[in-house]
């Protein structure tokens, strides 16, 4: 790529980069708008006017891949957009229907996860609500577009299609300049001033501040999150107006000091850092799109006797000193504050106050009268942000904040009593921060009268959820201090804490020592626990519940590290304090080693200890991205910078490492056989499945495995029940649920998993109507969504029609299982049965690998050479094709995905004849049929470039064949599908294109989408819309012992793909199954083609 359209990245845009490197896949960083349209929209006016923006700004069309382990920013060429092919019409809907599926079809397409590296990070998606009423929506990554870019984005897009896109305009400076100043600025040292202020300004200053949560901080920061709108009223915004105007005109002043004023009344913090969002562009680039946003933080200094005059003008030093200094990109500021790392909040700053007018409600489209509507967000990048947002004479708080520490009634009380403070402040600028009232009078009647009271260190009644001294009251009604810490209850109760001399700050986080203490007793090692802080610094003794067996401190600090942030972890020591002796560290392991020398050598610190943090010694962001690769190289398997940021210190880094990988465990020095099979990453297919399930809000249809037989025989119910108990408790993958960690799926694997198998009787229907409501509840049940994280994700329900008549139904989560596994399944249940009846121990198939052997395998793969080629092989097998166009005979798109079928049976005679002839070409049955199929979908569709797709067992080795789980992965089959050639021919040609698909079947189907570069869209999938199937009989078949079994079709009619052809082989003929979308085509259609299919292969066999 030319220079001139390659550079590197703006520290911005590297700070977001870092960011999205430990939240991928969660759209964290997605900047979205949506304009309602109303008015004779022209839909191919707004298209050109779409491309001439994107044309206009180049970093619209910026990507970030990587160039010799660095991220470097790419510009592309201008590409077409199409509104018009892939519009949403909602308007055949009721009017709240109509609304409700706009929310949420709007915020789950705002917020589906771009890809950094290959783009494009611009998204653009037309809904109709009625004949002259679009919304037009708009999501772009925050790395090229922030929230001042988005108005011009708006306001270009406006002016293109009012004027037209031909209008000659100026353009604007390019984006890649300022990044590039921006690193001369840094060579030059010209920012030395700027970060020895920065150095001064942050000296000794807390960084962290925390607002009371509702919920224990928990290890690692989540990204769900709410953001809610809080109305001010007139009352309010007079006494904003009034405070402003004794603050020097700084809204940004007032609003900030009062929000410090806030975190003081609830948290007794006098110095805090809240962060506010700037917007430093040079002039030159005023009409640039792009990230300029900077986060700049205030430190601003409060308590109970600083007067309201004195808070706001020590807010005016601090906000006009650190406006003046708001050039140096965050990350610097970082650098230099030099805050410990831990990966329960965000670096530095967790409290946000914006101030910003929004300008752009209407924006105007000539005869089309356009206003922005508000996307609502289910994302958090900080605790809690406040957003104040000014519209003419209106005022708007947002808050926007991490729902995984405060529940949405805990923020509006929290907003209600910012106003009032605002209110309260403007009526006595001379009363002091302690005298405020800040509770309504509600929060206060009923508290005073009680008992027992929990009063802050100004005598006020805390809000509900902060933590203050307990006082009760004595005979006369003077509240008298107990000396102990203790928090009011939303419900009106107190709940008592533990003495207030042992709350103490571990890594700034309020602690409170009981409960850290009766923490370490919950693990089953020990027996008591004891924080001692006589030796400088608290250390946590824990004596073992078996003195023979004493717990490790390594044990309890990992077992700790599961439950709460690292930094309010103490040193662990396993045996009681003597003599005032303290914990020595062990000496470092081999891999512990391994990580501390590339530290060593990367941060020129010799001597690095294993509780050492990398970045309280010198460690900055890419430094971490250089000892994630050198790690990498050295160990054999990946190693990411979230892991760097995630496990900070060389022990923890070691044991994550070592844990995850038996390559990396050999290297230490009391090797393991396998990987924890208690706890694993998520699979690449299972991760996909779990994506497809939070966009889809978690609908059973298209994820759940569902099988039913009808039993005709003597059943035993209880035999039956013992072995499914018994297969479940034989496979880790049936014992598996999954939790959310860090917005991404985890694998947890209990010990036990209780299945159930409930007994439904139909007496009470009518014999004849028996069947039909027994195939009605087992549908019914296979519709059900499971609780992924409640293991097992397989059920069962048993169904009596009759003495000696049954139905069996079950349905697994596809998350577990998969085609092959389902045969290792009904197998192991079939023998399980056959030898609980006889009184026998049964002689099942030997077990296979674990689950997690795979995971693990497979993050290896990943990184290594094959994976590499397997990349390439797939980008120039599909470089340059053409998406299937089966032309439709209903509607061009798909409402939803439902489906039906047609079938037909290929006689024996014609099945023996394809045998032969697959013999001949030296392929298989299934690589005739797949011939076959695709010949037929060229003639229907009038293209040569056929591109099919097919499911791949894709276990890497025989150890994995009895093993249960989700291995399956999709892979494209690209035919030339012309009829120039023979029939044989095209059969050799289609079995070359499936050896090689199976060659390099192990990249996951998400990074062929990737490295095809296909187009996405959310009403077809990409790379192709249909498949074809093989269908093993043994997959689906069930012996009972002593009983007759039918098998039922129970599987909801959907599908995400348009076209599906099911093989299935027979006794002695092939079953074709073809499933159709029903939103495409009618059944005459698909009827006729799969005829033609029949005749085809009819034909093909004769000549045989």
């Amino acid at each position: 790529m030319p220079s001139e359209r390659q550079g590197p990245l703006s520290f911005q845009q590297r700070q977001i980069w870092l960011a999205e490197q430990g939240a991928a896949g969660t759209g964290l960083y997605n900047e979205v708008c949506a304009l309602r349209m109303r008015g004779p929209l022209v839909i191919a006016r707004l298209e050109r006017a779409l491309e001439a923006v994107v044309e206009r700004n180049d970093a619209l069309r910026t990507t970030f891949p990587l160039r010799d382990g660095e991220p470097v920013q790419a510009v592309s060429n201008p590409y077409r957009i199409s509104l018009a092919s892939d519009l949403i019409d909602l308007s055949h809907l009721p009017e709240p229907a109509r609304h409700s599926e706009l929310s949420a079809l709007a915020k789950r397409r705002a917020e589906a996860p771009f890809d950094v590296a290959d783009g494009p990070l611009t998204r653009f998606w037309l809904l109709r609500l009625g004949p002259d009423d679009h919304v037009l929506l708009l999501a772009m990554h925050h790395i090229v577009c922030d929230g001042p870019s988005l108005r011009l984005v708006l306001r270009h897009l406006a002016e293109s299609y009012s004027e037209g896109p031909t209008t000659e305009r100026a353009l604007p400076a390019r984006y890649l300049d300022f990044a590039r100043a921006q690193r001369a600025t840094e060579q030059a040292d010209a920012w030395d001033a700027e970060l020895a202020y920065w150095r001064e300004n942050l000296a000794g200053a807390p960084t962290v501040a925390e607002l009371p949560p509702d919920h224990p901080r928990p290890p690692r920061r989540g990204h769900a999150g709410r953001r809610d709108e809080h109305r001010v009223d007139d009352r309010t915004r007079g006494a904003l107006a009034t405070l402003t105007a004794s603050a020097g005109g700084s809204r940004l002043a007032v609003l900030t000091s009062l929000f410090a004023a806030l975190v003081y009344r609830y948290a007794g913090r006098t110095d805090v850092l809240v962060g506010t969002g700037t917007d430093p562009r040079p002039v030159r680039h005023s009409e640039t799109v792009g990230l300029f946003a900077n986060l700049v933080p205030l430190r601003l200094r409060t308590g109970g006797a600083l007067t309201v005059r004195a808070l706001l003008d020590g807010a005016c030093d601090a906000v006009f000193d650190a406006l003046d200094h708001a050039f140096v990109p965050f990350e610097k500021v970082v650098e230099v504050a030099a805050p410990s790392r831990d990966p329960s909040h965000p670096p530095l700053v967790q409290l946000v106050c914006t101030v910003w007018d929004r300008d752009y409600a209407r924006v105007d489209f000539g005869d089309v009268e356009a206003t922005v509507i508000e996307i609502p967000r289910t994302r958090a990048r900080f605790d809690l942000m406040v957003e104040h947002v000014f519209d003419g004479d209106g005022w708007t708080m947002w808050a926007e904040y991490d729902t995984g520490l405060f529940e949405p009634a805990t923020v509006d009380r929290m907003m209600r009593h910012y106003a009032r403070l605002v209110r309260e402040a403007a009526a006595d600028p001379g009363a002091t921060v302690a005298s405020l009232r800040m509770l309504e009078r509600s929060e206060v009647d009923a508290v005073r009268d009680a008992s027992r009271l929990v009063l802050d260190r100004d005598g006020n009644v805390t809000p509900v959820g902060a933590v203050g001294e307990l006082h009760e009251r004595v005979p006369g009604g003077v509240p008298v201090a107990t000396g102990r810490a203790a928090r009011r209850c939303a419900g009106g109760g107190v709940e008592d804490l533990g003495l207030l001399s042992r709350r103490i700050r571990l890594g700034q986080l309020d602690t409170q020592l009981e409960e850290l203490e009766a923490l370490a007793r919950e693990h089953p090692a020990v027996r008591e626990a004891t924080v001692d802080l006589g030796g400088g610094r608290p250390v946590l003794y824990v004596t073992p519940e078996d003195p023979a067996r004493p717990a490790s401190a390594a044990g309890v600090r990992s077992f700790l590290e599961s439950r709460l942030p690292r930094a309010q972890i103490p040193a662990i020591a396993t045996a009681a304090p003597l003599d005032g002796a303290r914990p020595v560290p062990p000496p470092l392991s081999t891999l512990e080693r391994l990580i501390a020398g590339v530290w060593e050598k990367l941060l020129s610190r010799p001597g690095i200890a294993a509780d050492d943090d990398f970045f309280a010694i010198g460690g900055r962001s890419m430094v971490a991205a250089h000892a994630a690769q050198q790690l990498s190289e050295q160990l054999g398997v990946a190693v990411g910078v979230r892991d760097i940021f995630v496990n900070p210190t060389v022990r923890d880094l070691a044991a994550t490492l070592a844990a995850a990988s038996p390559t990396v465990r050999s290297a230490r020095e009391v090797p393991a056989a396998i990987p924890s099979a208690e706890r694993a990453p998520a699979s690449m297919a299972q991760l996909q499945i779990w994506l497809n399930e939070q966009w889809t809000l978690g609908a059973a249809d298209d994820f759940n495995s569902a099988f039913a037989h009808r039993v005709r025989g003597p059943l035993d119910v209880a035999a039956l029940h013992t072995a499914l108990r018994d297969t479940v408790a034989r496979h880790p993958s049936l014992r598996t649920g999954f939790e959310v960690v860090d917005d991404l799926p985890e694998q947890r694997v209990a010990a036990e998993a209780e299945v159930e198998l409930p007994l439904v009787a139909l007496d009470h229907v009518p014999p004849p109507r028996r069947p039909a409501e027994a195939l009605r509840l087992a549908r019914e049940a296979a519709a059900r969504r499971f609780d992924i994280a409640t293991p097992p994700l397989l059920r069962a329900l048993l169904i009596r029609i009759g003495a000696d008549d049954h139905v069996l139904a079950y349905t697994l989560h596809h998350l577990v299982t998969d085609g092959v596994s389902m045969g290792v399944f009904h197998r192991e249940l079939s023998a399980r049965y056959a030898a609980a009846v006889a009184g026998r121990h049964p002689t099942a198939e030997p077990a296979g690998g674990l689950y997690a052997e795979y995971v693990s395998w497979e993050r290896e793969w990943l990184d290594s050479a094959a994976a590499g080629a397997a990349r390439e092989y797939w980008r120039r097998r599909l470089d340059g094709m053409a998406e299937l166009r089966v032309p439709p005979t209903k509607g061009a798109d798909r409402a939803n995905l439902a489906v039906a079928s047609c079938r037909r049976s290929v006689p024996a005679e014609v099945t023996r004849g394809l045998v032969e002839l697959s013999r001949d070409c030296r392929a298989t049955t299934f690589m005739t049929v797949t011939a076959a199929w695709s010949r037929v979908l060229g003639r229907w569709s009038g293209q040569r470039d056929v591109v099919l797709g097919t499911l791949v067992d894709n276990r890497p080795s025989e150890a994995l064949r009895a093993t249960i789980g989700c291995f399956a992965n999709f892979v494209p089959l690209r035919i030339d599908a012309g009829d120039g050639g023979t029939f044989p021919e095209l059969v050799r040609h289609v079995r070359d294109v499936l050896l090689g698909a199976y060659e390099h079947q192990h990249l996951p189907f998400s990074d062929i989408v990737r490295v095809s570069r296909a187009r996405r869209s959310y009403t077809r999938m990409p790379v192709f819309q249909t498949t074809v199937q093989w269908v093993h009989p043994t997959q689906q078949a069930l012996e009972l012992a002593g009983c007759a079994t039918e098998p039922w079709r129970v599987t909801a009619d959907v599908s995400r793909y348009e076209l599906t052809l099911f093989v299935t082989e027979g006794d002695r003929e092939l079953v074709l199954d073809l499933e159709y979308a029903t939103d495409l085509w009618d059944r005459d259609t698909v009827d006729a083609r799969l005829d033609e299919l029949v005749q085809l292969l009819t034909g093909a066999a004769r000549t045989a």
